[in-house]
């Protein structure tokens, strides 16, 4: 939000991701949200533009920044993972971008963010709140198609290896992930069971 904008209510922003081009935040405010088609198309642009066909069925996509610059960013393509014995490989749908996710990249070495995504030497993957669905998995209590908000990296995919599992949600118990809050390593199942409404699915990511 630049100077010249009000701050006397609140706003929403979110990050409109298009191939070879810098990141565009949109703002607008709360009001507003939900109510245009517009603004959907921005929260949905993380999914059609990192599983474009044209990358490749095979490729997933991940947006990198410089860890001690993040003004420098980048894309980079990557094979699909394939789950292994007791995991799950998660779409990333949706994300939201906050303030607080500039607070991950400035702190990330002092608190540790950088490690939920481990990412090439010198660079590093911001966590973001999102939402993500299940496409493969190999764990015979986590079902595909299930949908999850949590702690997601801004890419195509994640991923996870669930334990403590329940009828809430589970736990990535991934070994470089052990160490780290257990707040950020949960993630809820979206069903309305568990309070999920799907009419404010956009407005859960800003956590």
């Amino acid at each position: 939000i630049n100077g010249s904008e009000s701050l006397s209510e609140p706003k929403l922003g979110f990050l409109r991701l298009q191939s070879n081009k810098a990141p565009r935040l949109i703002v607008q405010p709360l009001r507003d949200f939900g109510r245009s088609r517009r603004s959907l198309r921005y929260t949905e642009s993380p999914q059609r533009l990192l599983h474009n066909p044209q990358y490749g069925a095979a490729m997933s996509r991940h947006f990198l920044v410089n860890r001690d610059d993040l003004t420098q960013t980048q894309w980079v393509e990557e094979e699909d993972q394939t789950p292994g014995p007791g995991e799950v490989l998660l779409r990333v749908d949706r994300f939201a971008l906050r303030a607080n996710n500039v607070t991950y990249g400035v702190a990330g070495d002092i608190i540790g963010y950088w490690q939920f995504f481990p990412a090439a030497p010198g660079w590093g993957k911001i966590p973001v709140w999102g939402i993500g669905t299940v496409v493969t998995s190999e764990h015979p209590n986590i079902e595909t198609g299930d949908r999850y908000y949590g702690y997601f990296p801004m890419a195509s995919e994640l991923l996870v290896k669930p334990e403590k599992i329940s009828a809430r949600g589970f736990t990535d118990a991934a070994e470089h992930r052990a160490s780290l809050p257990v707040v950020y390593n949960h993630y809820s199942l979206m069903i309305a069971d568990n309070g999920f409404d799907p009419s404010f699915f956009d407005h859960y990511m800003l956590y």
